[in-house]
């Protein structure tokens, strides 16, 4: 039996300082139920019926459940669950199901909506999903509802469910594709579902379905099909595998460690340690209590087996092994190289720069060798001009050969392949086609062809070696990974808009989107001139404005700006912008325009424009009417995002409309990046606040999770009560004390003080690392600034 409170979903939001316009800034889920009573008497769990207060920790690393909901814009259906490696079979049957939700009030039907990808199946006339309710589609319906004692269950598909990662779709009757999942048993995504028992669950709508974090294992093995998973919180949830050993030579052996982030003392007697082999198990048979922030070691001689070096997975399963506490997937590792949560029990992981059983992990292990810019998605729409550059940070040459490309494309490096000490690698998509398209390419620092195409949306590209190139059959060590996305903190040009995704430092974390940036174009381009001739009529309206509009987001230069009617002057007022902007007006979209210091029009649309307000105009000194004959002209220089620009008289009695030409070599394969400096400073891996939206005088805690391989020397929470300017400065602090809930954690902390009801405070975070190097977040502050 499980009671479960209810709860309602709010988003942190930014606050345009400017215009007091409210911006998305980060998604977080806010419980507003006071307590979960939770009794389990159908598994033999052991675990006793508790009351655990919602809010246990305030710690970022604690997702807790948003509850099932839309997770795109595009559509009320949510997929919520995938049962794609089930162990409870029944008989033999096979127990594969996919759930979906209906998040409205209301019911609604899924006629002719079907399921695509790993499985097909058709949804038949008169399927009515009643109102925030679901319906569950198996491989063997009959099976399932005797299995999980439901009834309603669709099927049979067509097609299985791949255990090692596959795709589930749903579309619309016009076959519009409203969802889809590209789930994985590794890294980032939770290896219970592969074959532990739980299924995939969908924990966290708002990052959306393809994102791994939306996703995690169901609370108990075998699922939870037709009702929302249940939440346990607190007790041994709090349990997490922190760092692991797994290639050794004597006297180094394997091990594991286990580490408690909660705020309570748990006993793992009973637990239970495993890999993915069916014969490799640990009980804890006797007591062993892991205090608050503590850490238990358990090392191969204890276990009775090794972890393997070529890379497996690893579970920890609570009393009676009725749940997976944790569990995830590695790579082959290098000999004597840990892996483990970085930051320190954080929920992300990497390869570590020196073993720590039994104290706080380390920094990363940094190879000599970094995928350092990614041209993923060309503005030129041709894939031939995709590649991946490697940079060698040492001071020696790094001979590559017979490394990998994985993940979203693949390439085997040849024999006798070197980077030089400090120099550039590019792998292409078409090495011929590069080599001819830039001066900075050759034989020699290019080499391809690639398989496959990277991912406009997305993508893992991983960088591997071999672990002892002298033997025939061997492991391959994953020097680099990075995986890029088209939205969220990584950058907005490299996606079709023209630039190249470069690598801001390559000593940094890579694995985070801040340090990445779009490559600077800005003198790449060429200078044109336009010019257009033609009969004013059938205008509808006063012929007394200019308007300049770009058709898309992007940037460009424009100079020189004439309208001639029937071969008279420049009708034109400051068409050289010698007098900054004024009389040009920028509105809407287009308001961030302005002179650039040098005697042109810098024009930044964040969206494309129209004849409303979302232009640039000027008044003419004459109003052009029917008859007349116009010369419209100005000159232009590409920047970013979109080539197509519009001039047009109000009135439409005339207009010019143009692509722009692009630069032929956008990027800087082979070369510095332009975007390079010394130190980038620190990244913010998480940022929140508690409570969302807190009541009349409630103080607020806000969180954060910085990162730096440098060291941190301040972490510093600003706020300010609007509308006053005045701001606020207070150390954030990881002692476990004036707010902070566990020492130690990684996770920085700072209280707002309660305000009065209806009073907004907006606050940002400055953060420096040990060699002074300072970011802000959020980073377009003080155009944007979190709020509360």
């Amino acid at each position: 039996m499980y009671k479960i409170g209810y709860r309602f979903r709010a988003k942190c939001i930014l606050l345009c300082a400017a215009v007091c316009t409210h911006f998305v800034f980060e998604v977080a889920a806010v419980d507003v139920s006071l307590t979960v009573s939770m009794l389990d008497t159908s598994n033999g769990s052991d675990e006793e019926a508790a009351l655990y207060p919602l809010e246990i920790n305030d710690s970022i690393w604690l997702k807790k459940r948003e509850g099932s909901g839309p997770s795109s814009r595009a559509t009320h259906w949510a997929i919520t669950e995938i049962m794609y490696n089930p162990t409870n079979r029944m008989d033999l049957a096979d127990l594969e199901f996919i759930e979906i939700f209906n998040s409205r009030k209301i019911p609604q039907k899924l006629d002719g909506w079907r399921l695509s990808g790993e499985v097909s199946f058709t949804f038949p006339s008169n399927t009515l999903v009643a109102a925030e309710s679901y319906i569950v589609v198996a491989a063997e319906p009959t099976a399932v509802q005797a299995e999980y004692g439901i009834s309603g269950v669709l099927g049979p598909w067509v097609g299985s469910l791949n255990n090692s990662g596959g795709q589930v779709r749903l579309l619309n009757p016009r076959d519009a594709l409203m969802l889809e999942v590209d789930y994985d048993d590794r890294l980032p995504w939770s290896a219970a579902p592969d074959g532990a028992g739980p299924s995939l669950v969908l924990t966290h709508p708002s990052y959306g379905e393809r994102s791994p974090e939306a996703w995690g294992p169901s609370t108990y093995a075998g699922g939870s099909p037709g009702i929302e998973d249940p939440e346990v919180l607190g007790g041994l949830s709090d349990l997490v595998i922190n760092e692991i050993l797994t290639h050794t030579d004597l006297p180094e052996i394997d091990y594991i460690e286990i580490f408690n982030r909660g705020l309570s003392s748990n006993d793992v007697l009973g637990c239970m340690l495993a890999d993915n082999s069916s014969s490799n198990r640990y009980v804890f048979t006797n007591s062993a209590v892991i205090a608050p922030g503590g850490r238990l070691v358990v090392d191969q001689n204890e276990l009775g087996f090794s972890l393997s070096s070529a890379g497996e997975q690893v579970f920890l399963f609570s009393t009676n092994a009725t749940r997976v506490l944790d569990a995830f997937a590695f790579d082959a590792m290098q000999n004597g190289v840990a892996f483990g949560r970085y930051p320190d029990v954080s929920d992300y992981f990497a390869s570590l720069s020196v073993t720590s059983p039994a104290t706080a992990n380390p920094g990363l292990f940094l190879w000599d060798v970094v995928i350092n810019e990614i041209m993923y998605n060309p503005i030129s729409g041709d894939s031939s001009d995709e590649y991946i550059e490697l940079y060698n940070r040492s001071a020696s040459p790094v001979n590559i050969e017979a490394w990998k490309l994985t993940g979203g494309v693949r390439y085997t490096f040849p024999a006798r392949t070197t980077i030089p000490a400090g120099g550039y690698l590019v792998v292409a998509k078409d090495a011929a086609h590069l080599i001819n398209q830039y001066l900075s390419l050759n034989a020699s620092n290019t080499v391809g062809n690639y398989t496959g195409i990277l991912g406009n949306g997305g993508e893992i590209i991983r960088l591997k070696k071999p672990d002892d190139p002298d033997l025939p059959l061997q492991d391959f060590v994953t020097v680099d990974e990075v995986t890029y996305e088209d939205g969220g903190v990584w950058t907005d040009w490299s996606d079709g808009g023209g630039s190249s995704l470069e690598l801001t430092d390559p000593d940094s974390d890579n694995r985070s989107g801040y340090n990445w940036a779009d490559s600077n174009e800005s003198d790449e381009g060429d200078w044109v001139t336009l010019s257009v001739t033609g009969l004013c009529d059938n205008g509808n309206w006063e012929g007394n404005e200019l308007a300049i509009i770009m058709l898309d987001a992007g940037e460009c230069l424009v100079d020189d700006v004439e309208v001639h009617r029937n071969g008279g002057g420049n009708e034109v007022p400051n068409g050289n912008f010698d007098s900054a902007l004024f009389p040009w007006i920028a509105q809407g979209s287009h308001a961030q325009t302005s002179t650039n210091g040098s005697g042109a029009l810098h024009i930044v649309a964040t969206s494309g424009g129209d004849n409303g307000v979302n232009r640039i105009e000027s008044d003419l000194y004459t109003e052009a009417v029917s008859g007349d004959t116009v010369v419209i002209s100005a000159k232009v220089k590409w920047l970013k995002g979109t080539r197509r620009i519009l001039f047009r008289l109000r009135g439409n009695w005339m207009e010019m409309s143009a692509e722009m030409p692009l630069p032929t070599s956008l990027g800087t394969p082979g070369l510095v990046n332009s975007q390079t400096v010394a130190n980038q400073g620190p990244s913010q891996l998480e940022m929140l606040h508690h409570p969302v939206l807190p009541p009349s005088g409630q103080d607020v805690l806000v969180t954060t999770r910085i990162l730096d391989p440098d060291g941190l020397s301040s972490v510093v929470l600003n706020y300010r009560v609007d509308p006053s300017p005045t701001v606020v400065s207070t150390n954030m602090n990881d002692s476990g004390a004036d707010g902070d809930k566990l020492a130690s954690d990684g996770i920085y902390s700072a209280v707002i003080p309660g305000q009065a009801g209806d009073i907004l405070v907006g606050f940002h975070v400055t953060v420096m690392d040990s060699l002074s190097a300072s970011r802000i977040y959020p980073q377009d502050y003080p155009t944007r600034e979190a709020l509360v």
